[in-house]
């Protein structure tokens, strides 16, 4: 540990330090002291002095002869650039660095207007922190830890005596500035010293002296000039002021010794003046013709300000008679403070650790990394989507040609071409059985027209019978055909249609033959009508009653018409898009009029061309209970998985080695990157606490699911509000990365500044920032969500939740689910006073909700990336996609995939 200063102030503040970090055991060859000038002084008087310099470069050769320095400690002074020489040595090592601001002035002056900075800045109170925020120095830098020399000012009063006895005469005591004599850069003081005389205000002490009665003088006047002062510069003083009625004696020596023995301390804004006031001493402060007090002495117990001339004698009558005066103040821990944070920068016994330094280089190297690679990216998926544009067009009318004279296409270059081999595949697939008669309805866009004819082709060589439900009006709509580049699949419907390999069924005749909106259908459709119009909409819920009306006679009909034909047809069982979407929740429900299990489906881009499934529910309202009892027992191996999963989302730079390299990585930072500043100071505030997750507004997953409130909107309204009418409590609210990684209907950020724009306990974190939001989690009492699968991921870390909608995890026991804003409101205020622990049922039912999210509902199901990739069908083989095509044909039960699934989970090295 090096320490070093040029200040006595700083050297004075130090000392208790070093003697402490030593009585805890740390090896004095490990403790540099370096002093310059006065500081040098101090730190001999003190005994701790390793060697005296008087710049840095004669410190360098000291400094360099530490091969592993573990951190830099060191005062502050107006010579900032030469200070900043030692901070950028220790910055080159990536030794941490802290420096201390002994006191409330020349606060730019002491960094150079910033020019130069340590790692960390230890500050004495929260009047010097917010002056250097107020002036622009960096939040997380800053320490409040109080002053060391102050911790037993008493004690050092009395040892300072030197064995001088207690005088018996009345004195008062002059505390000198030193500013007269201070060689000034750029030859003149800063701004908030330029108004200050010295000179002026001595010659008023003697002035008013001159006025007093006899009797209320003092017998001697001290004065105890500042170490930059000779005794000389008092006697011109004294010429110029003439006569003085009183015996003035200047005294050399320990300034506290002299104050303790003092009656009366008076000055400026010496530091000595607050140390006075802190043993007990009453305090005289001048500060003539100033409008605002020196930060040193404002608003410090026991010291009287007079801020003009004719003041100053009444203040010093006043005081002598027993005005203002503070109590000695009994040691407090502002030494243990300061050691706390030189161990945290350094350990226990001075073990080196990564500096704060070293920390926001690898942010910004790993900033500049990823936005050089956004750039590229960008670059290369312009490039990649115009070579596709190409490759498709001369793949798709050389395929054209070839076909036309009887030839295969040898390549696939779109899914136009695509189909011909999947058509070919499933054409000569050797059947093994006689399987299910499967409908597949087709949802509306290019995806499902894609995927709905791959599947088919899929099912056609499991054996079973697709049939291929649409609406030709839908179709006419949504895949309308363009020349030459048919971005939108209609030349892969025709060829789907024309092909003769299964049956195709147009759902409208049925649709237009609907009897009309029975009761039953209102009760069954009224909510997934409103669900499709807010999820077109982008909201979370509609009030368009005419627009819910007109849907319900839509959906109603196509309820019908799959009720009819899953009659007509002998359908076995269905495959449904979403379950939210359009009119498949309607589809849906026809088919399950009729008893058929329904399988719903929808991308997921966890994982690159993986899907998700459910059964008999909309696809995103996941059923964990019964994956709970296909799995059984929960493995070490299966624990030891997810465990690997939480560490993934805390730091995806791990992803590169891991089982997780092909996964879809959320969190745009790792859980040890810095906050950014206005969060982590916000975060130190040391208050109770909670985290607030949103989600995207409009995303499917969030439709339908209220429960203690009308929708997020209303609980994030109402939330901000009991969180206003409660200042002692903070919030912070992560708004969902996933609004700048897709298309957002609804930004919620302009929402929440407007909401909450008046409150200083509600800190805001757009979806924009470079924030890992479990970094968040470790620091707060808890979470509070709406239906967001953050919910498990909290828990697993024993953090508490409440989830006030049918989130994934709804009746897993996992989270906290109150059933009204009231019931709400009362968990709250438990959670935040530490009233909701995470039990040990919770913790458990989220590892294995996590699990089944991550293996058993994704799989490899798309045969396409969506730009320029389509794959071949092998009927003769097993594949990847195999086991999805399995699951929704009803040839794997969830029991069959979770054995399976175990198998492959043990093979899987971590």
């Amino acid at each position: 540990m090096i320490f070093f200063a040029r200040q006595a102030g700083s050297a004075r503040a130090l000392t208790p330090v070093i003697r402490r970090l030593l009585e805890l055991g740390v090896p004095r060859d490990r403790i540099c002291v370096l002093g310059s000038a006065h500081a040098a002084q101090v730190w001999r008087r003190d005994g701790v002095l390793s060697s005296e310099v008087d710049s840095f470069e004669q410190a360098l050769p000291i400094l360099d002869a530490h091969r592993a320095p573990t951190v830099l400690i060191t005062g502050t002074s107006i010579q900032a650039d030469e200070d900043g020489r030692f901070w950028a040595w220790a910055r080159e090592r990536e030794v941490p660095s802290l420096s201390f601001v002994d006191s409330w002035v020349n606060y730019g002056a002491r960094f150079a207007g910033f020019r130069h900075l340590p790692d960390e800045i230890a500050v004495i109170d929260a009047s010097a922190r917010d002056a250097l925020l107020s002036i622009g120095a960096p939040a997380r830098r800053l320490h409040v830890v109080g002053n060391p020399a102050f911790d037993a000012l008493s004690r050092m009063a009395e040892e300072a005596h030197g064995g001088l006895e207690t005088p018996s005469i009345r004195s008062w005591l002059w505390v000198g500035e030193g500013l007269s004599t201070v060689d000034w850069p750029g030859g003149a003081p800063p701004a908030e010293l330029a108004d200050i005389d010295e000179p002026g205000c001595f010659q008023a002490v003697l002035r008013a002296l001159s006025s007093m009665e006899p009797g209320a003088r003092p017998d001697e006047l001290w004065v105890a000039p500042h170490p930059r002062e000779s005794p000389a510069l008092y006697d011109r003083w004294l010429k110029r002021a003439g006569h003085c009625p009183v015996t003035v004696r200047v005294v050399r020596g320990a300034g506290r010794a002299w104050a303790a023995q003092a009656h009366m301390v008076v000055g400026m804004s010496s530091m000595l003046l607050v140390e006075s006031a802190r043993m007990g001493v009453p305090v005289v402060s001048l500060q003539l013709g100033r409008e605002t007090p020196s930060p040193v002495i404002a608003d410090k117990a026991g010291i009287r300000i007079a801020r003009r001339e004719e003041e100053v004698q009444v203040a010093l009558l006043e005081v002598a008679q027993g005005g203002p005066r503070a109590s000695a103040r009994p040691p407090v821990d502002d030494t243990e403070r300061f050691v706390a944070l030189i161990r945290s920068m350094a350990g226990h016994l001075g073990e080196k650790k990564r500096s704060r330094w070293a920390q926001e280089r690898a942010a910004r190297v790993r900033e500049g990394w990823m936005e050089q690679r956004a750039k590229i990216d960008k670059l290369r998926s312009r490039a990649s989507r115009l070579g596709g544009i190409v490759a498709r067009l001369a793949g798709d009318r050389a395929g054209d040609i070839l076909g036309a004279l009887g030839m295969e296409t040898p390549w696939i270059t779109s899914c136009y071409s695509a189909i011909d081999q999947w058509l070919k595949a499933a054409a000569t697939a050797t059947p093994g059985r006689s399987g299910r008669r499967i409908a597949v309805y087709h949802l509306r866009n290019r995806y499902w027209a894609e995927w709905s004819a791959y599947c088919c082709c899929r099912l056609k060589i499991l054996g079973h019978e697709p049939v291929l439900i649409y609406s030709e009006r839908v179709v006419s709509e949504h895949l309308k055909s363009r020349a030459v580049i048919d971005p939108n699949a209609h030349g892969v419907w025709k060829k789907l249609l024309s092909s003769g390999l299964f049956e195709t069924v147009n759902i409208d005749p049925l649709r237009d033959d609907a009897p009309g909106v029975s009761e039953d259908d209102r009760a069954a459709l009224s909510l997934s009508v409103q669900m499709s119009i807010a999820y077109d909409e982008g909201r979370e819920f509609t009030q368009d009653e005419r627009r819910q009306e007109a849907l319900l006679k839509e959906h109603a009909a196509y309820a019908y018409a799959s009720e009819q034909l899953a009659e007509s047809l002998r359908i076995d069982r269905a495959i449904v898009p979403s379950g939210i979407v359009g009119a498949t929740y309607a589809v849906m429900e026809g088919f399950r009029r009729r008893g058929l299990d329904v399988v719903t489906v929808e991308a997921w881009n966890l994982e690159p061309r993986h899907m998700s499934w459910n059964l008999n529910r909309p696809t995103f309202h996941f059923d964990y209970q019964a994956w709970f009892d296909a799995m059984g027992e929960f493995t070490a191996k299966q624990e030891a998985f997810v465990q690997s999963f939480i560490d993934f989302q805390e730091d995806p730079s791990s992803a590169p080695d891991s089982y997780w390299s092909r996964y879809r990585v959320v969190q745009p930072a790792a859980a040890d990157d810095l906050l950014p500043e206005m969060l982590e100071r916000f975060l130190r505030r040391d208050r109770p606490v909670v985290l607030l997750g949103t989600n995207v507004i409009g995303d499917s997953a969030t439709l339908g699911r209220e429960i203690a409130f009308d929708s997020q909107l209303h609980w994030l309204e109402q939330t901000i509000e009991w969180f206003r009418a409660n200042p002692q409590y903070d919030l912070v609210v992560r708004v969902h990365p996933g609004e700048v990684m897709g298309p957002c209907p609804m930004p919620l950020m302009p929402w929440l500044e407007e909401h909450a724009q008046d409150l200083d306990n509600v800190c805001l974190v757009g979806p924009e920032l470079t924030v890992n939001t479990y970094a968040i989690g470790r620091r707060v009492n808890g979470g509070l969500l709406y239906v967001s699968n953050l919910g498990s991921d909290l828990v697993a870390r024993e953090v508490p939740v409440i989830a006030v909608g049918k989130a994934p995890y709804h009746g897993l026991k996992i989270a906290h689910e109150p059933q009204s804003p009231e019931a709400y409101f009362e968990q709250v205020a438990a959670l935040l006073e530490g009233a909701l622990p995470v039990s040990d049922e919770a913790r458990r039912n989220a590892f294995r909700q996590i699990y089944v999210l991550t293996r058993l509902i994704s799989l490899p199901g798309r045969p396409t990336d969506g730009q320029t990739t389509w794959d071949r069908i092998d009927s003769d083989a097993e594949d990847a996609f195999e086991a999805f095509y399995q699951a929704l044909a009803g040839d794997m039960s969830r029991e069959e995939r979770a054995r399976r699934d175990r198998a492959e989970v043990e093979a899987i090295q971590l």
